[in-house]
């Protein structure tokens, strides 16, 4: 991916080692300024993403567990999905998860 930037009226641009990502900070794909791009694996690039619109539900690495009223909170690395705890509160569980991003 590319990125165009501008610095002081003179064009620059982004370029991310050809393994990699570009990825935006605060998520906003529309904002190139340099300071919100950042060069990064595909993994990390997956980490900092939002929840889909589609979702069951509001926090990514969070799910619930029906059978005992609980919330779960989990995580992928390299490919092993890691669970970190049950919870009964949904917040907790999503702290737990953001924590370990």
């Amino acid at each position: 991916m590319l990125a165009s930037t501008t610095s002081a009226g003179a064009a620059t641009e982004f370029r991310p080692h050809p393994r990699n990502a570009c990825d935006y900070v605060n998520r906003d794909g529309l904002d190139d300024r340099k300071a919100n791009l950042r060069n990064c694996t595909i993994a990390q690039n997956n980490a900092n993403r939002r929840s889909a619109s589609n979702a069951s539900f509001q926090y990514i690495g969070v799910s619930r567990e029906r059978r005992r009223n609980k919330w779960v909170a989990h995580i992928k690395i390299n490919g092993d999905e890691k669970y970190l705890g049950s919870f009964d509160i949904e917040e907790d569980a999503r702290n737990k998860a953001e924590c370990r991003t």
